[in-house]
């Protein structure tokens, strides 16, 4: 059975997805705490910062991405959260424009942040 941190934490990398999946790009730097990271595989590390001022609308609007997760395991201590996750992503290929899947095993650091639980550090690296 989960306890109520891990449900509040499946929660919003849920609500994470949908909001990609969605293109809802002005939405995606809130999920991140103020001083969070996302370190993606094969490109420079991004701030939250970064993440309000990218051009990744023009990223998912064009590719068409989509991402899945579905959480392997949730140690929570109150304050910080460790998530190891796999995720299943889809886009359109730029020259055949055919959706082309990937897998990736994702790792998330989760610290609550005025009673809400906010990425801190997330980063991935495919799978092959």
């Amino acid at each position: 059975m989960k306890n109520l941190a891990e449900n509040e934490i499946a929660t919003v990398l849920q609500e994470y997805a949908q909001a990609i999946n969605t293109v809802q790009t002005d939405l995606i730097h809130t999920f991140y705490a103020k001083d969070g990271l996302l370190m993606p595989e094969g490109i420079k590390t991004l701030t939250r910062e970064q993440l309000l001022f990218s051009r990744s609308h023009i990223f998912f609007e064009r590719k068409k991405f989509k991402i899945a997760y579905m959480i392997d395991h949730i140690a929570c201590d109150g304050k910080y959260a460790f998530v190891s996750a796999s995720a299943k992503t889809s886009m359109k290929d730029a020259v055949s424009g055919i959706a082309v899947e990937k897998s990736s095993r994702d790792f998330f650091v989760f610290r609550r942040d005025a009673d809400t639980w906010k990425i801190f550090r997330y980063v991935f690296n495919r799978t092959m």
